[in-house]
């Protein structure tokens, strides 16, 4: 397995079907398993270590593919040396300065791509991340404002505090409230989405707060196109990864397979005879295996499990219209 995509696994830089192949990869083995974590412990440590320098993720990624490539290369030439006693040596320099780089980083907290979790901050604000996210926050705030850093995606309910402002810091991105409740992600590497469900907020680039975009309840933006914002539609489905429930409104089983695909990370596809066909449901705390169950039921279909997807076709010639009420 290329580390580029490992990476790239990490950073959430990847589609359904490239994100399967790591995953089965990681799998494979505990070797496989442990080179996984080390990489993104490694990441980690280099994300939040560099705050005096001011907080850069894409630098902070750049600085540490470097390191990474630099200590392949070298892993190489030792190899075909035979210099076994520098290798170890180099080996045990790169463990004791990785646990000093994560000793010295500020508080961070992380989690593996299985889990999410909610955690509550010094201020009594709670937020929830998603797989394969981390936070930064002090062990206490400032007495101006509270500012947490995040990577990946997290929702927030902020304490309301009239003296201190919320700053979320993502990327080169600000996300400023005083107390209200609100979802951050990281898209790609340079695309941010802030999606507001109470409340009000503000998000500027760093240091241009004089040209803030106020977001209300129900509005999402779309951070980072050309050093742009802009707003968006938000789907039924945008906090699926949160609530763990899926609803659906007389949808083509083509869209309701696409947003399935995207919250179980797996490519489904609806065979050409059914994929227009409408469905209204709401799947709540549901695996894959059960939604596709409902879905074989209602529109009398056979599901394929391939290699790398998931094929639902019908059985019998279906009906114009058919749904769940």
């Amino acid at each position: 397995m290329k580390e580029e995509l490992i990476i790239k696994y990490i950073q959430n830089d990847l589609g359904p079907d490239a994100r399967n192949k790591v995953q089965e990869w990681i799998a494979q083995s505990e070797e496989n398993e442990r080179r996984f974590h080390e990489l993104r412990d490694a990441w980690v440590a280099a994300l939040y270590s560099s705050e005096s320098a001011g907080f850069n993720a894409d630098k902070a990624w750049d600085t540490f593919i470097s390191k990474v490539k630099s200590q392949k290369k070298q892993r190489k030439i030792a190899k075909a040396m035979k210099w076994v006693s520098a290798s170890a040596a180099a080996v045990a320099v790169f463990a004791v300065g990785l646990f000093g780089l994560m000793n010295n980083a500020p508080e961070y907290h992380t989690h593996s791509f299985a889990d999410n979790e909610t955690l509550e901050l010094p201020d009594g604000s709670s937020v929830t991340l998603n797989e394969e996210s981390s936070i930064k926050y002090p062990e206490k705030f400032l007495a101006s404002q509270r500012e947490i850093t995040i990577f990946g995606e997290a929702f927030f309910e902020v304490a309301p505090d009239s003296e201190k402002p919320f700053v979320v810091k993502a990327g080169d991105y600000r996300v400023k409230v005083l107390g209200t409740k609100f979802n951050v992600k990281k898209v790609r590497s340079d695309i941010y989405e802030v999606y507001v469900t109470e409340g009000k907020v503000a998000v500027f680039l760093e240091g241009k707060e004089n040209e803030a975009m106020i977001l209300l309840p129900g509005d999402l933006a779309v951070l980072g196109e050309n050093n742009e914002s802009r707003l968006a539609h938000v789907g039924n489905n945008y906090l699926s990864w949160k609530t763990d429930e899926l609803v659906f409104q007389n949808t083509s089983l083509h869209e309701v397979l696409d947003v399935l695909g995207k919250h179980y990370n797996k490519k489904l596809i609806a065979d050409e005879s059914i994929k227009n066909q409408k469905l209204t449901t709401r799947f709540k705390d549901k695996t894959l295996s059960e939604a596709l169950n409902t879905i074989e039921i209602i529109f009398d279909a056979s599901i394929e499990y391939e290699d790398n997807y998931i094929v639902v076709s019908a059985n019998s010639p279906p009906d114009n219209e058919k749904q769940k009420e």
